[in-house]
This record gives structure tokens, C-alpha cells and sequence, in this order.
């Protein structure tokens, strides 16, 4: 039976005896007793602390055996502890007896012999032991196929691009021996059957391969993964001794003789199926093909012909890409020559494509985004004007260096004829960016002579010039955009391009900038000769034309548009003193025409889809609206996988969105605003929405309210449809307001939603629906939304939208609700029987009257498009947005 457990005493304090609270106790004891009551509080006191030592020493004795019996159960466990390792040691013991008794015996390992007769093809391991014990095999396993096959029958298969096959899938492994080593040692080091002496060569073995002077080399690489193939294969199969004076040889010794023979082997495999024919557009237009390899030779951009034995003998191997002629589009009777270098698009052809190997990232240069150029263009002080040249054969004008050579090499015919490109050509990953960095130190030699501003894409440059009044207060504004720059790092390398930040704009973009204003403009108007209109201005086509014949850059002076207001640039009409951006006529029906093609099939390969997506995003800049119809082709760009040349049929919705397409384009008003700087008032309207209970909105402090009826979470429904349902009644709430800010900007606690409006479209086929019956609501109004996240705890509109109703005096007026959501929502009510639907009535004052209006029951207001008739009061009162 256990004892009761004795509480520590040691904090206890004694009582004061002496005090009120036993002063009853004391007056008794001192009238039975004779005492007096000080010697009753002494006697109490002693008979306390005589207990309390008691006590004390039943807690020390609890503590001893509370030790005593602790230090009992550690005994029992370290017992068993050690019982248990040492049946554990028991065992290990046993097992490695048994190992050592099943150890193969070991063939002599003769140091420093190196591996011989490696690439010798074999017969396979199962004809090699069935012909070891004297069993016929057939004549077929002799045969140079057969043993070809046995050779290729490994894990590794170093001959072909060394691929791992995995769900029908093709993925080129990357080649790292250095790698590969450092996993074998760690390995070995684990295997007891392993010699100290066997791991370290292995381990030297793997450090000779990675270190070899061509272990970057396309060609030694594989020539490494070969000699890794067949050496450690021959090393394996020697290891294991089958007689007495079996010997292995050193796999630590690098043996060169043997991979000059790998090297040679792979070479001449690569060297065979890396020069490919050409596509039958060479043969279709095989004039124009000679007429361009003629003219190409003439400007020295071209060398040859050679035979593969010969250029072989001056570049080394070299690789070709298949050549297609096509026409130059808005040029009959051009056309293009292009390097498909991107070919072989898979590894299964044994040899990677040439861009494989190369990344547009490692060559970035500037351009002039749809932003960036907008930006440009807006803050232009008045008067100002543009010029837009083209350079000729850009790409062309970049010579390679020879080191280069080996990967342009091109098929002159299908004989042993080649040539040598040494110029850049297009196709070539990096090339965009090559030429693009020739063109950016053009562009800041142009600069740095007081031209400008200048911004291009690829070889379109546009010139801006601005009347020689407005060129210091000009340069001042510059010199602010160049602190900005400063203060923000200077230039930005993304992907492949480089640009320059400034600080966040209004309407919550980042400023961009196409130069780093460390050039101020100048006046060039006396440095030659010019017409009294040119003289007006900072500089002209004179001034360009001058620095151009220095630097050598040859204009297609055919494609020049001259000095003007009004320009087209990346295919867009623009119009500086409007400040408008247009499609032009041509490029709406070109792309009406696109339509028209895509409308005749019903299926289609990836580049259709690529191609009529492309011209419609390019649309998009302008008629923004469009966003939001091209979600679906979108989605078809990511459902070809590794199967572009399928034809797919499109999904559902698409024939719809092409429809709103061609009927936009043929409007005779695309053109928009172009997209400055312009300031964006910040209005107190908020929007949420609460899954278990409905949707509110509240601007200045009113609000309204609306209940998701049961239901409403189907056909892809959810609560990022509710936001966003929210965000279009506080919009439809707030175009109803007279003083509205041009440009407004609201809030809401759901990511989906601000980021889709900020996108001009969504992923979520439910929330896109609701942008797009935004857009065509507000169309034409003259108004422009912009939609900021706020915290869920910071959004006035969050209390509300889980049914926590402010008064019913605050009631925002009804708000129009879109048929395609009345099924969903219903009015809440916050007063009467039936408590979660508006109030039933309330009043308020008219401004400046002492009468009150007593508004229709919130029964009738309910799943209403129609505001009360003295509604008006309120748009017009509340909020004063100028205050």
C-alpha cells in the first residue's frame, strides 16, 4: 500500500499569531487558561514550528527514497542496455562471419598497369558463361551486330547522348563524373569487401575524369562518359578473380591511348549525324538560296565552299543546323534565310541542337517595353516628335568570333560542300542579345552626343526630338529620373533584358526607363546645315545620319518615317500631341484576317495557336479589355506538351472569344490613352466577401450587404468568385457618384482578384466572367479603377461580410445587381423578424432640408436593379471626393 505523498514544507511561512485574524482565538485560550494573549500567540507559534519540522523531515525522507528508488529503475535499465548491445555486438559478429565465409576471392590487382583492349565489342555476359562451361551458343552471338548490341545493352550507354527514359519521357542527364565519383567513394566506403588500396583508385579514377582538359568539350565529354563506360565495365568484370593469377588491372591510371580511340569513336559518330540536310524550302526556292549564298560570299560573310575533310582540317568538328528559305512578310519577292539552330529539338538524335547549349540570358541588352516607351512618350514636353529608322541586315552586321565557327557551319548542297557563317544569324539564341549589345552602344554614342531620347526594339530605333525651348527644363526632369535610377541600383538585368527602375508610379506600377539619363540633350541645331523647321528643334535626321556613317550603321533609309507627331513603332500608330496609342486599319484587318484563317479548322498544331495568340496579346495593348478574352487560348498553349505537331481542339469558350476579337477589331476606335504617369485618388471603398455568409461593400463609412443564398458554390463558383462579385457591386455602387475621380482607386483582402484586375484577366474561368462584365459596364464612362490588397483585419468591409451589420442608417442605397449573379445573392436584412436581410426602412435628412424620407421596406429593395427614386439625394451628397 503506498503512503500519501508529502507536500514540500519548506516555503511555508508561519502565521502571525499575533495578528486581528487570531485575535478571537487568542481571548479564549487566555480565559481558559490563564495566560496571557502574547504567551498564547508564543505558544501557538512553537506548537507551528514543531509540526512544521515534523513535516520537513517526512519530505527529506520522501525525497531519500524517492533517490533511492530512481537510482534503482537507472541500474535496471542500464542492465538492460547492455544486455541488449552486447546481443546486438552478438549478432554483427555473427553475420560478418558469415560475409567473410561468402567473400569472393579477389583478382591480384597489378599497380599501375592501365586498362588495354577496352573498346573491344564483346559477346554477351549470358553467351560468354554459357560458352565458359563448354555450351553451345549460336553463330548469331559472334557476329558484329550482336556484339554491338551486347556492348549497348548496359545501364549506360555512352555512345548515344547518355538519356534517362522515364514515363515515355526524354531527359539528357547532365554530365558530372566529378559528381558521380564523390557518390561511388561515399559508396565504397560503406562496403567492407572493398580494399583501402581498391577505393582510392577508384576514387583517382574519378578524379582524372573530372579534371580532364576536355571534360567542357561537347565532343570530349562524351568521349569521357565512354572511356567511364567501357573502363569501369572491363574493371568490374576483372575484379573477381577465376583463377589464382587472374590480375585486374589499375583503374587509377588514365590510359590516353585508350581514350584518343574513345575520343576518335565519338567524333566521327557526332561529326556524321550532326551534319544535316537541309528542309525542302531550299530546294522549292533553290534561286533565291544560290543568289543569297552568292551575296553573302561577295560581302565575306561567307566562306568556302569546303569539303568536310577540309574545313574539319582548319575549325575542327564541326556541326550544322538544317537551312530554310521563307519570304519576308510586307516584302514580295524577299526573302529570308534562317539557321534552324535549334534542331535536333530532343536528345534522340545522339547530339544536342546548338542552342542548347546557349542562353539569351547571358546576353542582355535594352528595349523598349509597351510601358517603358508609353512612359517615354507621355512625359514629352509639348511640340515634340519622333523619326523611326530601321537598320538593314542587322544581325548580320555582328561578326562571330572563330571560335564560333565550328556551330554555323551550313550545308551548300547535298554534296561535301559547306560553308562558314561569320556573321550572327537569326535563329541563334543569344543572338537577339548580340546584336542587341552592339545596338545599345550606338544608342549611348548617339546619347552621349546630346540625341534623344532614343529608345528601339531589336533594329527599329525610334529618334525623339523636343523643341529647343523646352530642352533645359527637360534636362532638369531628367536629372530627377536619374537620382531615381541611382537610388534604385541603375540597371535591372531580367531574363534578357536590362532596364532601369525608377520609383513606384500611381497606379502601382514601377517606373521604366530605357537609358540612365547620364547624358543631358543638347542643342545640335547649329552643327549643320537645316531647314528653318529643323532648326526649331534639338537636333535631326542630319545630326544621326552624321554619327551613323562614323559607327557604320547602315539604315534602310526605303523604311525611314520622318520627324512627325504621329508615328507608327512596334507596329502601333502613336500620336504625341493626343498622347494616343492606335492600331493602325492595316494591322486590325491583318489580324481580322488571322482570324479568318484560324476559323477554318477546327483543330490546330501549337504555332497556329502561338501565332494568332501572339497578334491578339499584341492587340491587347491597346484594347486592354482583351485580356480577359484570350484566357482560353492560354490555356490551350500549355495542353501540347512534347506533342506540338498534334493538332487539339480548342477549349470551350474559345470560339467566343475570337468572336468578341473580330468584332472589336473592326471598330473604328481602337485607340486608348497612352498609359502615363497620371495621379490616382485613393477612395475609402472597400469590398469582401465571406464564404459562410455573403458579400458587403462600404464607401465613407456606408455600406451594404448582400447573403449567399445555399447553393452557390458550383460550376466552378468559390470564394475568389464572391470577391470578385464584391468588387463589381462596389463599382457598379461607385459609377453612380457624379464626382467621381477620374481615376479611383479601391480595395480588397482577396489576392486572386486583385492580382486578376490588376492583369486584366484571370485563371479562374469564374472570377475572368466577372472582369469582363466590369469592363463592358464601364466602358465609355470615362472612369478607371485601380484595386489595392488590404489585410482582412484592416477592411472595414470584412465585419459585414460575415453578418455583422453596422446600422441600418449607414445603408448604402441598392446597388445594381448582374443577372448572371441575382440566383446567388439576396439583400440581408438587418432589423424585424427576418434579421439578415437590410433594414426595413430607415431615414435620413436632405441636405438642407429638416425633412426626413422614409425609404420602401428592404422586402421590396431586395434582388432589385431599380435605387429608390429620392436615391439620388445620396450620390450627389455623399462622398464630397474633392474634400
Amino acid at each position: 500500500m503506498e503512503h500519501p505523498r508529502v507536500q514540500d514544507p519548506s516555503g511555508e511561512v508561519c502565521p502571525d499569531y499575533l495578528g486581528p485574524a487570531y485575535a478571537a482565538i487568542r481571548q479564549r485560550m487566555a480565559a481558559n487558561g490563564g495566560m496571557t494573549e502574547a504567551e498564547v500567540a508564543q505558544a501557538l507559534k512553537e506548537g507551528w514550528q514543531t509540526e512544521h519540522e515534523q513535516r520537513l523531515e517526512g519530505w527529506q525522507l520522501q525525497v531519500q527514497a524517492d533517490f533511492a528508488e530512481a537510482e534503482a529503475e537507472r541500474g535496471r535499465q542500464r542492465e538492460e542496455a547492455d544486455a541488449k548491445l552486447a546481443e546486438e555486438r552478438r549478432v554483427r559478429e555473427e553475420e560478418k562471419q558469415a560475409l567473410e565465409k561468402k567473400k569472393p576471392k579477389l583478382a591480384r590487382m597489378v599497380p599501375n598497369m592501365p586498362p588495354q583492349n577496352i573498346l573491344q565489342d564483346r559477346i554477351s555476359d549470358f553467351a560468354r558463361e554459357k560458352l565458359a562451361k563448354l555450351g553451345y551458343i549460336e553463330i548469331d552471338y559472334f557476329t558484329a551486330h550482336s556484339k554491338e548490341e551486347a556492348t549497348r545493352h548496359a545501364r549506360t550507354v555512352a555512345d548515344d547522348a547518355i538519356m534517362l527514359v522515364k514515363g515515355g519521357r526524354r531527359r539528357q542527364l547532365q554530365f558530372r563524373p566529378g559528381g558521380h565519383g564523390q557518390d561511388a567513394e561515399a559508396e565504397l566506403n560503406t562496403l567492407p569487401l572493398w580494399p583501402r588500396e581498391w577505393r582510392d583508385q577508384y576514387a583517382a579514377f574519378f578524379l582524372a575524369i573530372a579534371s580532364h582538359k576536355d571534360s567542357q568539350d561537347p565532343v570530349g565529354q562524351g568521349a569521357l562518359m565512354l572511356y567511364v563506360d567501357r573502363v569501369r565495365r572491363e574493371w568490374h568484370r576483372r575484379a573477381i578473380a577465376k583463377d589464382v593469377d587472374d590480375t585486374v588491372f589499375d583503374i587509377g591510371v588514365f590510359s590516353k591511348e585508350t581514350y584518343d580511340e574513345c575520343r576518335t569513336r565519338v567524333g566521327n559518330k557526332r561529326q556524321k549525324e550532326a551534319i544535316d540536310n537541309n528542309t525542302g524550302s531550299i530546294e522549292l526556292h533553290m534561286d533565291e538560296f544560290l543568289r543569297t549564298i552568292t551575296e553573302e560570299k561577295q560581302k565575306q560573310r561567307m566562306l568556302g565552299p569546303f569539303s568536310q575533310h577540309e574545313l574539319e582540317a582548319i575549325i575542327g568538328p564541326f556541326q550544322t543546323s538544317p537551312l530554310s528559305i521563307i519570304p519576308k512578310p510586307h516584302k514580295p519577292g524577299a526573302f529570308r534565310l534562317i539557321q534552324d539552330f535549334s534542331f535536333p529539338r530532343s536528345p534522340s538524335h545522339g547530339y544536342p541542337s546548338i542552342n542548347q547549349a546557349l542562353h539569351a540570358d547571358d546576353f542582355p541588352c535594352t528595349w523598349g517595353t509597351f510601358t517603358a516607351f508609353s512612359l517615354l512618350c507621355y512625359r514629352l514636353p509639348p511640340g515634340s516628335q519622333a523619326a523611326v529608322r530601321d537598320v538593314a541586315e542587322a544581325y548580320r552586321t555582328v561578326p562571330l568570333h572563330p571560335s564560333q565557327w565550328p556551330g554555323t557551319v551550313i550545308r551548300a548542297s547535298r554534296g561535301d560542300d559547306y560553308l562558314v557563317d561569320t556573321a550572327a544569324a537569326f535563329g541563334a539564341t543569344p543572338n537577339a542579345g548580340v546584336y542587341g549589345g552592339v545596338a545599345d552602344a550606338g544608342t549611348d554614342i548617339m546619347r552621349f552626343t546630346g540625341i534623344g531620347p532614343v529608345s528601339k526594339w531589336v533594329d527599329d530605333h525610334t529618334f525623339f526630338r523636343i523643341l529647343r525651348e523646352h530642352i533645359d527644363a527637360y534636362n532638369a526632369e531628367r536629372q530627377e529620373w536619374r537620382k531615381q535610377v541611382a537610388f534604385h541600383s541603375g540597371a535591372h538585368h531580367e531574363g534578357g533584358r536590362l532596364w532601369y527602375g525608377g520609383d513606384v508610379l500611381p497606379d502601382g506600377r514601377v517606373d521604366e526607363f530605357v537609358e540612365d539619363f547620364e547624358f543631358p540633350i543638347r542643342d545640335l541645331s547649329s552643327a549643320s546645315p537645316r531647314s528653318r523647321e529643323d532648326a526649331l528643334f534639338s537636333s535631326c535626321l542630319a545630326d544621326i545620319d552624321a554619327i551613323s556613317a562614323e559607327l557604320g550603321i547602315p539604315w534602310q533609309k526605303e523604311k525611314d518615317v520622318p520627324f512627325a507627331t504621329t508615328f507608327v513603332f512596334t507596329g502601333l500608330l502613336w500620336d504625341l500631341d493626343a498622347k494616343t496609342v492606335a492600331i493602325p486599319r492595316a494591322k486590325a484587318d491583318k489580324y481580322r484576317t488571322a482570324i479568318a484563317t484560324w476559323r477554318t479548322s477546327r483543330t490546330h498544331v501549337l504555332e497556329e495557336v502561338q501565332k494568332l495568340y501572339g497578334k491578339l496579346l499584341h492587340a491587347s495593348l491597346v484594347v486592354p479589355d482583351g485580356r480577359s478574352y484570350l484566357t482560353n487560348l492560354e490555356s490551350m498553349l500549355g495542353i501540347y506538351h512534347d506533342n506540338p505537331f498534334m493538332p487539339r481542339t480548342p477549349p470551350r469558350g474559345t470560339v467566343e472569344d475570337i468572336e468578341w476579337w473580330d468584332a472589336t477589331l473592326t471598330r473604328t476606335d481602337l485607340a486608348r490613352p497612352i498609359p502615363g504617369p497620371q495621379p490616382v485618388r485613393r477612395l475609402e471603398a472597400f469590398s469582401d466577401a465571406s464564404s459562410g455568409t455573403g458579400i458587403a461593400i462600404v464607401v465613407n463609412g456606408h455600406w451594404r450587404a448582400w447573403v449567399l443564398r445555399d447553393g452557390w458554390k458550383r460550376d466552378g463558383r468559390d470564394i475568389a468568385w464572391a470577391e470578385a462579385v464584391g468588387f463589381e457591386l462596389l463599382v457598379y455602387c461607385l459609377t453612380a457618384f457624379p464626382s467621381l475621380p477620374e481615376r479611383a482607386r479601391l480595395f480588397g483582402d482577396n489576392n486572386v482578384v486583385v492580382n486578376g484586375w490588376r492583369n486584366g484577366r484571370s485563371r479562374n474561368r469564374q472570377v475572368n466572367a466577372v472582369i469582363r462584365r466590369i469592363h463592358k459596364a464601364t466602358a465609355g464612362r470615362g472612369r478607371e479603377f485601380f484595386l489595392s490588397y488590404i489585410p482582412s483585419a484592416d477592411n472595414p468591409a470584412d465585419a459585414p461580410s460575415r453578418g455583422r451589420y453596422p446600422p441600418a442608417a449607414y445603408l448604402l442605397p441598392p446597388v445594381p445587381v448582374p443577372d448572371m449573379v441575382r440566383p446567388f445573392l439576396r439583400d440581408a436584412i438587418v432589423e424585424g423578424p427576418h434579421r439578415d436581410e437590410h433594414a426595413a426602412s430607415f431615414t435620413r435628412s436632405r441636405r438642407g432640408s429638416g425633412t426626413s424620407v422614409e425609404h420602401r421596406s428592404a422586402g421590396s429593395l431586395a434582388d432589385t436593379d431599380d435605387s429608390p427614386a429620392d436615391a439620388s439625394w445620396f450620390f450627389r451628397a455623399v462622398p464630397n471626393w474633392d474634400d
